[in-house]
């Protein structure tokens, strides 16, 4: 025989209080005095009181769920999505932050949905919130998501001169390490290797360099377009050879990194003797690499879990912490 489920209304009649008093009590709401809540929760203890996530929901009209939004398109060749070395990072960090604070994740696949089907997921409250992954630049869907007043946060990604939730990282902090550390090493003259600028990290990371070669008066240095694949890695090998090659080359991504090297390498040409090379992300792909990539460290995972975090907390007005993450050198073998 199935055992009795305890409701909160038994509880509220045993602790001469109101049924809502009672849900506000095991909430830890402040409105409630501190010994009517020991009083109701020594009450539910006692009757192994288990409340209703989904009476909950319905009564303060939330789900208690964010929507992580992923984009995905398929064609009969192939699948284009969110790198999974980034994704499965990321997402571990938001369902960790998430459940910590009594939150589940939904995945939302993004194949082509419109502003108007992504703000339908929170206006009917199967999710309260919604997380953006892998978004591109010009995306302008959110446009009509902040004018709707929908609640979400762009990761890698945010809108200039618009009051935006966004979680990134702060790539001059682990460029600046990098070119510190080449001109330790005597390093002259240097190269760039940008990725797809649909993408607002592309941007940013060109811009740093640009930024950061003009405050360490750096005279030589040349710049080569990529699309963060390891295959525009692989062809900008011969494209750095016949502009003239640098002592150093930093790319916009490992991929990228892996790609050039093995372009270099079937030109004749040694990394790190010949060229140093630097990536970014600190991927697996860093370290199966030979040599083995220095690189620049992305907290994919505390990305992640800020991202959460953040999405929660303005829910439930309150405060949020830091948009950017600091980067940070690793040194490996090719530089």
């Amino acid at each position: 025989m199935k055992k009795k489920r305890v409701t909160r209304k038994e509880i509220a009649e045993l602790a001469n209080v109101s049924p809502s008093t009672v849900s506000r009590a095991l909430s830890g709401h402040p409105s409630i005095p501190k010994s009517t809540a020991e009083k109701i929760l020594k009450i539910a203890e006692k009757l192994n009181y288990v409340p209703s996530y989904l009476a909950k929901s319905f009564y303060q009209k939330k789900s208690y769920r964010l929507g992580a939004v992923i984009p995905y398109c398929a064609t009969k060749d192939k699948i284009e999505t969110v790198p999974s070395e980034y994704f499965s990072q990321m997402l571990y960090g938001c369902i960790i932050s998430a459940s910590s604070q009594n939150y589940t994740i939904s995945v939302i696949s993004d194949d082509g949905l419109d502003e108007k089907e992504l703000a339908r997921y929170v206006l009917s409250h199967m999710v309260d919130g919604l997380i953006f992954f892998g978004t591109k630049f010009n995306d302008k869907r959110f446009e009509y998501l902040l004018k709707e007043e929908i609640p979400f946060i762009l990761v890698y990604n945010y809108l200039p001169d618009r009051d935006c939730l966004f979680v990134d990282i702060d790539c001059e902090s682990g460029m600046r390490e990098v070119f510190e550390y080449l001109i330790k090493k005597g390093v002259k003259s240097y190269g760039f290797l940008g990725g797809n600028k649909e993408f607002v990290d592309a941007i940013d990371r060109e811009k740093t360099f640009l930024n950061l070669v003009k405050e360490f008066n750096i005279n030589e240095f040349l710049l080569v377009e990529g699309d963060f694949s390891r295959e525009s890695g692989f062809a900008a090998a011969p494209k750095f050879i016949e502009k003239g090659l640098p002592e150093a080359i930093l790319c916009a991504n490992d991929q990228m990194a892996f790609g050039l090297i093995r372009g270099f390498q079937k030109s004749g040409i040694k990394v790190p003797e010949d060229v140093k090379i630097v990536g970014f992300d600190n991927q697996e792909i860093s370290l199966l690499s030979s040599p083995s990539i220095t690189t620049i460290n992305n907290p994919f995972y505390m990305v992640g879990k800020l991202a959460a975090k953040n999405l929660i907390n303005f829910l439930n007005k309150k405060e949020i912490e830091t948009k950017k993450l600091k980067s940070t050198l690793i040194i490996r073998e090719s530089a």
